[in-house]
């Protein structure tokens, strides 16, 4: 994990300045939608019991690294009250509920096996709501 961010962030220097700006506004809209859908309940597994006054669980990292990537490639910041954000909110509740999903942001969370289970599982629950990259 280490190599591969040292990786990522020296190409991340090597790119010009309007890219890195553009994963900026991506990175925002992404978690302005998370705070629109889910409120104090974003990037926790208590998301899964669908009551938005549970008792918080402690965020989880690997949900935060899957929503984050995810919901930026969303070509607009979701509202809750949209048909748009309502399909996403109970689809990433019914996702956290499902047992290979919580397995994969709950157990060996670092193995590429399970970080590229995850991602599969989302672009599988959500791909046809990203923009193309």
């Amino acid at each position: 994990m280490d190599s591969f961010l040292a990786s990522a962030l020296l190409e991340m220097n090597r790119e010009p300045a309007t890219s890195l700006d553009e994963l900026r506004e991506a990175f925002d809209r992404s978690m302005a939608t998370n705070e629109n859908l889910f409120g104090t309940q974003a990037f926790r597994k208590s998301l899964g019991e669908g009551d938005p006054n549970a008792y918080r669980t402690v965020i989880n990292i690997s949900l935060f690294e899957v929503c984050a990537v995810t919901f930026a490639k969303l070509p607009e910041v979701l509202d809750a009250d949209s048909d748009g954000g309502r399909y996403v909110r109970t689809t990433l509740i019914d996702l956290i509920k499902d047992k290979n999903f919580e397995q994969a942001i709950t157990y060996s969370t670092n193995s590429t096996r399970t970080v590229n289970a995850r991602f599969e599982m989302m672009e599988a629950a959500f791909g046809d709501l990203m923009e193309v990259a």
